[in-house]
């Protein structure tokens, strides 16, 4: 594993350097943009193509219009479109309709948002089972949404406001600019777990398992592991976080760390073996920084490119997606690269990345399977279901019943609070969105839930009492009005031929507003509303 972190290190930067040269800094129209969105989409079709053909295998057909809408609302805003979000795309006649549909939604509110739940998830996972840490997480969260607000969003910045942050002013300082110190409160200001984490997350390297001996698989030594936790050696808090707010004091020359009950004592050094060279003033966090967000850095932004990759498909070219690891090796290593040298060309914008692979043909593949050769979730020879995470299903339910409060809920941290029932149930968001299932305790929430009881009865439902009240509906307009409230398409001819029968023989309360509740409850509880396909 370090020979070959080692070797990919040099064999990447000439090419690396070579590409980033290429794109010197330029005025970018809205044509160049459209550009290069055009050449990378072909260029990771090309690599899946390619695979398919040698692997016999058939893919699915394009998603239609409406399944391709509801998949990029929650891949990007968090949520299912409301009815008048989908519907106005249904009827849009343009061509490029679906891009135009992504660079929308990329400088939403929704992106902001949704995109700060994920990140925040991925570097304070502690959150639920630490009360100081979810106290501080609005803070937290309120840091990264001012990362992602803008034309680009730059991974290697963002990282590095992270990583060298200062906590001299203690934690949760009532900033107007947020703060990020919350990460190191959850990993405990301990070198060890940020040396562990920091790894993880931004290397895709698990170092964990080489903090007491050698790793038993990848080749990691304990001194290695120890010397990636001396860059953090330089953080003491005083009181042992005996009170969230103690002052946190910082070493700028502190750069060694001794090994637990042992007598040794190692340097701060990176996991290449090279030793850090500060410049004057530099501490040994800035120089760590620097080192891990580098261009020359082969898994920085192969570790960024795939969790983005794992976040649009529901499963990581390697994956899990922080496990780049002789056990997890790519399923297609030359697209990998690829995805990672088109992300440093790009200055690391991960706008640019979701623009790109949301306009490739593999990214627009229905989810039904219509071929047995379809089956290898890792070919992506059609879009794979997975169930929405917790604060998906949150916002999508708050959007489809009608409820401002659950609307509300989209909004960083009140997802956790407003709705915390369906949040406890549902959790569960650090398992890979592939391999989540359904439980008894979900299925029963969904169906006798007073929530869902509220919503699907025609005294209390926001969205059911609209549709009632609009008086120049018909039954058929109603029925289609809660199908595309819910799961964001029109009915097909032989479900409305069915429903309409049974909506106006009043449903078995010969009641038809109540039958109307009935469909609206069936289509809450239904597969295709709780996946994400």
């Amino acid at each position: 594993m370090r020979y070959l972190f080692n070797i990919g290190w040099i064999c990447v930067l000439g090419l690396w350097l070579l590409s980033t040269s290429l794109h010197a800094q330029q005025p970018v129209t809205n044509a160049d943009l459209e550009k290069e969105v055009t050449r990378v989409a072909a260029l990771i079709d090309k690599h899946i193509v390619e695979r398919w053909a040698a692997e016999g295998i058939s893919p699915a057909p394009e998603a239609d219009d409406a399944e391709f809408c509801r998949r990029v609302y929650l891949s990007i805003a968090g949520r299912i479109p409301h009815v008048s979000e989908i519907t106005d795309f249904l009827e849009e006649t343009s061509s490029r309709k679906r891009r135009h549909l992504v660079d929308v939604l990329l400088e939403s509110n929704g992106y902001v948002n949704n995109f700060t739940i994920v990140w925040s998830n991925v570097l304070i996972p502690e959150a639920d089972q630490n009360i100081q840490t979810r106290f501080l997480k609005a803070d937290f969260e309120h840091w990264l949404s001012l990362k992602l607000v803008g034309k680009q969003t730059r991974y290697n910045e963002m990282v590095t406001e992270l990583l060298v942050a200062s906590l001299a002013d203690g934690i949760g300082n009532g900033s107007d600019a947020g703060s990020p110190t919350a990460f190191y409160q959850a990993k405990e200001f301990k070198p060890e777990n940020l040396a562990a984490a920091t790894s993880r997350m931004f290397l895709g390297v698990r170092l964990e398992c080489a903090q007491c001996h050698e790793h038993p698989f990848d080749g990691w030594s304990q001194k290695q592991f120890w010397s990636q936790a001396a860059f953090f050696a330089q953080i003491r808090s005083p009181r042992q976080q005996t009170n969230l707010f103690s002052r946190i004091s910082q070493s700028v020359d502190r750069a060694k760390i001794a090994i637990p009950d042992s007598d040794t004592v190692v340097e701060a050094a990176f996991l290449d073996g090279n030793q850090p060279t500060r410049k004057q003033g530099q501490s040994v966090r800035e120089e760590f920084a620097e080192w891990i967000t580098a261009p020359e850095n082969p898994y920085f932004a192969k570790t960024a490119a795939n969790r983005m990759w794992s976040h649009l498909f529901g499963i990581g070219i390697v994956d899990p997606v922080d496990d780049f690891s002789d056990i997890h090796p790519p399923s297609h290593p030359q697209l990998l690269d690829e995805l990672a040298r088109e992300l440093i060309a790009h200055d690391f914008d991960l706008k640019f990345l979701i623009r790109a692979i949301t306009a490739t043909r593999v990214y627009q593949l229905s989810s039904r399977q219509t071929d047995p050769s379809q089956a290898d979730r890792q070919q992506f020879a059609r879009m794979l279901p997975r169930p929405m995470s917790p604060e998906q299903l949150i916002n999508s339910l708050s959007y489809a019943i009608g409820r401002p409060d659950y609307a509300r809920a989209q909004n960083f941290n009140l997802a956790r609070t407003t709705s915390s029932d369906l949040f406890e149930v549902f959790g569960g968001n650090s398992e890979s969105p592939s391999e989540r299932t359904a439980t008894i305790l979900q299925a029963l929430t969904m169906m006798n839930s007073q929530l869902i009881v509220q919503a699907t009865d025609k005294e209390t439902s926001g969205t059911l009492a609209a549709v009632l009240d609009i008086p120049w509906l018909n039954t058929p307009e109603r029925i289609e009005t809660l199908y595309l409230a819910t799961v964001s398409r029109p009915p097909r001819a032989e479900e409305l031929s069915r429903l309409v029968k049974y909506v106006e023989s009043g449903g078995t309360k010969n009641d038809q507003a109540q039958a109307l509740g009935d469909l609206f409850w069936v289509l809450l509880n239904s597969t295709e509303f709780l996946l994400n396909h």
